[in-house]
């Protein structure tokens, strides 16, 4: 029963996330990070900033169309179990909102929604950057398709 209203959560989740219309910048443009906070915001009221995924079966991320190198799945100050930790937080849906700035809008522009994570090919593309006391996990956006058993691609209009 559970599982079965998680799923309906995630199917609301992606049509929400299919009707994302262009907005008024944050403050910080400059930032990314501030821009895919805001993203995350407009779709996730109540967020959280744990790592965990954003809501049952599905982690939410944002890139820069332009920008298709790394893509952080989760930072930790504590180095025990970051794989598996992360790889929980990933492992049964990832959704990826692509965004580009145009003038003092976002404007999304595409999104991909990756399901089914290899453990094996996770191990492989999954990397740990060290700097000071936070351990970042990262992976190539390019990688994710290679992850994942299947990828579904949303276009804005």
């Amino acid at each position: 029963m559970k599982k079965q209203k998680d799923l309906k959560k995630l199917l609301n989740f992606i049509n929400r996330a299919k009707k994302l219309e262009p907005f008024i910048c944050p403050i910080k443009t400059k930032n990314p990070g501030a821009i895919g906070i805001e993203i995350e915001n407009k779709l996730i009221p109540k967020g959280h900033r744990k790592n965990i995924s954003d809501i049952p079966m599905l982690e939410l991320k944002t890139k820069n169309i332009k920008s298709n190198k790394t893509l952080s799945l989760a930072k930790y100050g504590n180095p025990n179990n970051t794989f598996i930790n992360t790889f929980n937080k990933v492992k049964d849906n990832l959704m990826l909102i692509y965004w580009k700035k145009l003038k003092n809008k976002i404007h999304p522009i595409k999104i991909e929604v990756y399901s089914k994570l290899n453990k094996s090919l996770f191990a492989i593309y999954c990397s740990e950057v060290r700097r000071k006391a936070i351990i970042n996990c990262t992976v190539q956006a390019s990688k994710l398709k290679l992850m994942y058993d299947k990828q579904i691609i949303y276009e804005y209009e």
